[in-house]
């Protein structure tokens, strides 16, 4: 199987290009910038700004005759709102222009966010049929996306699949994100022997999260499955809390730390109600506090349910933070 991994630099996409790596297939790794550092277990690397035109993304892709491609390409994290639909909808409009000129399609693995939905229903969990309305840039930017991949299937274009992903924790894990920057903050003051200092913004909300080697073993399923539903929720399948996650994070990590909370939850809940008033469709007072997807058509179409528990999760994570310094998990 000859594979081709967009966005193979991030944090999705270089441990996707890891996992297909160990099933025998290195794929050709695309990148923006070139890494700093190797991508594990591509075949080669290539540098390509795919979002820039069409010319240069279709010629690579009939160069490299892929049998599947996965676009793990996307800006979210300190990005802003031009820039992620620059990243996550036009080099998706690109790639499937792409994909029509090619005479052998492959399958395309187009990553997606729970984020697309917005927030879940009261006590229930999103299923794939639910409403989409996003609260804020990077669920509208990847809304588009997932729109154009499932129109391109409709009309025959594409042989495709969206994994409509929840957040994803685990080895590795971005600084930019969430636990990622409590983690980094974690291990400096380790490495520099003192008290972490943690200052964060209100932690409620309820938030579905799946481990990275999940993730990965999701994208392996729904390259095989044959046919595959269009749109797929991958995800834990629950919903949990975030202020908990980032308290069990720092218990794991044995660090003395100082988790300051401001005093911004009005605040917040008001601009979270503002912007699904905007997006059209939340009942007010509902935001997207709660998010929880349903994961029984990934376990009936595709074979796949999570293995990794928030806890391995947060090992994980914690691990990768700390083994430069040797810190004890």
């Amino acid at each position: 199987m000859r594979a081709v991994v967009l966005g193979a630099g991030g944090f999705v996409g270089r441990h996707l290009c890891g996992v297909l790596a160990a099933r025998g297939a290195p794929p050709v790794a695309v990148v923006r910038n070139a890494p700093g550092t190797p991508v594990e277990g591509a075949a080669r690397t290539r540098v390509l700004d795919a979002a820039a035109a069409p010319g240069p993304l279709a010629d690579l892709l009939r160069q490299e005759a892929p049998d599947v491609i996965v676009n793990a390409a996307g800006a979210v994290w300190g990005a802003g709102e031009a820039q992620m639909l620059e990243s996550n909808a036009v080099l998706v409009e690109r790639l499937l222009a792409a994909l029509r000129g090619l005479d052998r399609r492959p399958r395309l693995i187009q990553l997606g966010t729970v984020h697309e939905y917005g927030a879940a229903p009261a006590g229930g969990a999103l299923t794939e049929d639910a409403r989409a309305a996003p609260v804020n840039p990077y669920g509208r930017t990847k809304l588009c996306a997932t729109e154009a991949v499932l129109t391109a299937v409709r009309e025959g274009a594409a042989d495709a699949v969206v994994l409509r992903v929840a957040n994803v924790v685990g080895p590795g894990g971005p600084p930019g994100s969430l636990l990622g920057m409590v983690g980094g903050r974690l291990a400096e003051a380790h490495a520099e022997h003192r008290r972490a200092r943690v200052r964060l913004a209100t932690l409620g909300g309820h938030r579905d999260i799946v481990d990275v080697r999940d993730l990965g073993q999701a994208v392996l399923a729904a390259i095989k499955a044959r046919p595959a539903p269009p749109l797929v929720n991958i995800g834990g399948g629950r919903a949990v809390a975030v202020d908990g996650l980032v308290r069990r994070l720092i218990e794991i990590s044995g660090v003395p730390a100082d988790l300051v909370i401001e005093d911004r939850e009005h605040e917040d809940r008001e601009r979270a109600d503002r912007a699904a008033h905007a997006a059209g469709g939340l009942s007010p007072g509902s935001g997207a506090r709660r998010q929880q997807l349903d994961i029984s058509l990934a376990a009936e179409a595709l074979g796949w349910r999570p293995v990794h528990s928030p806890e391995e999760s947060l090992r994980g994570l914690w691990a990768s933070l700390a083994e430069p310094t040797k810190a004890a998990i």
